[in-house]
């Protein structure tokens, strides 16, 4: 009695197809449920010490992104975005220095593709308390956009960044007393799941080091290093950095709220409105049928 319903069973069971596993989303369509989100994101601080990369995470900070995605203008029959970002975090104390908005790397080919891609980009800071209006600024026209591949190269310009993020990339102003950066931009590129970097700047931290420190004596051939405890006099330097989890992960996570949207490659055509025109036997056919009603109508009144 037992031994046929295990049979089928088993039977369905081999029958049914396998699961699909998960396959990665970086570079993936954004469907049109996520043209609007918000992440947290990943927050540190990087610096240099003697030589040595310091580095901790600054779990006082949180910094998050928003964004919002609307359709623009019809261009040559092709659909215009504007893409839409703010990011809100501590930065009346932690005045960001650029931020770097992934692109695909079509876009980064020349400046038809740039301007393709990301046009109009402007940029303002503001208050979330409502103090401070926000003041918008163009920043092709500023001289403080650019496109390229920005990576933590030497320990430089982009402290923390764990791998290289091709895109645009905005240097900003002196936030002052505000706690908001809002980015946007017209591009011609539909949405896809990529990567955002914003660098924090570093002009006002210096942190005691309570590691060890390299002490040297002597000199010439006497000179000897040794290692011995940091004394409170030791500062280090560190720089605020802020990414999305899926930047170290992009060729392997399977979840979307590793990543941000942004511009594809590919563009969205858009068709006309059709107008539908009767074929040449329904027109015969409809100015049948009027003249049979002018008939039976002549009839009926005689």
């Amino acid at each position: 009695m037992t031994f046929l319903p295990r049979f089928l069973a088993a039977a369905l069971v081999a029958a049914a197809p396998a699961l699909a596993p998960a396959q990665p989303v970086w570079g993936t369509d954004v469907a049109d449920g996520f043209l609007t989100g918000s992440r947290s994101l990943v927050v540190g601080q990087s610096g240099v010490f003697h030589g040595t990369l310091v580095r901790s995470d600054y779990a006082a900070a949180s910094v998050s992104i928003d964004w919002t995605i609307t359709k623009a203008a019809v261009i040559d029959g092709f659909q215009q975005f504007r893409y839409r970002y703010t990011f809100s975090g501590p930065f009346a104390d932690k005045n960001p220095s650029h931020v770097v908005l992934g692109l695909s790397a079509s876009c980064l080919g020349s400046a038809a593709a740039n301007a393709e891609c990301a046009s109009d980009v402007r940029y303002a800071v503001g208050s979330s308390r409502g103090t401070t209006p926000a003041l918008e600024r163009d920043a092709a026209a500023r001289g403080e956009l650019e496109f390229g591949t920005y990576e933590d190269r030497n320990r430089g310009a982009n402290p923390g960044l764990p791998a290289a993020i091709g895109g645009l990339k905005i240097d900003t102003d002196d936030f002052g007393a505000n706690d908001r950066l809002v980015v946007s931009f017209l591009s011609m590129r539909t949405p896809v799941w990529g990567d955002v970097y914003l660098k924090g700047g570093n002009g006002n931290y210096a942190y005691s080091y309570t590691g060890t420190c390299s002490q040297t004596t002597g000199k010439g051939k006497n000179r000897v290093t040794t290692l011995v405890p940091c004394q409170a006099s030791d500062r280090v330097q560190l720089a605020n950095f802020a990414y999305n989890a899926g930047v170290a992960t992009r060729s392997t996570s399977t979840s979307v709220q590793d990543f941000i949207a942004t511009p594809d490659s590919r563009m969205l055509a858009v068709q006309p409105p059709t107008t539908t025109v009767p074929e040449p036997g329904t027109v015969l056919l409809l100015g049948a049928g009027l003249a049979g009603l002018g008939v039976v109508a002549r009839r009926w009144r005689a």
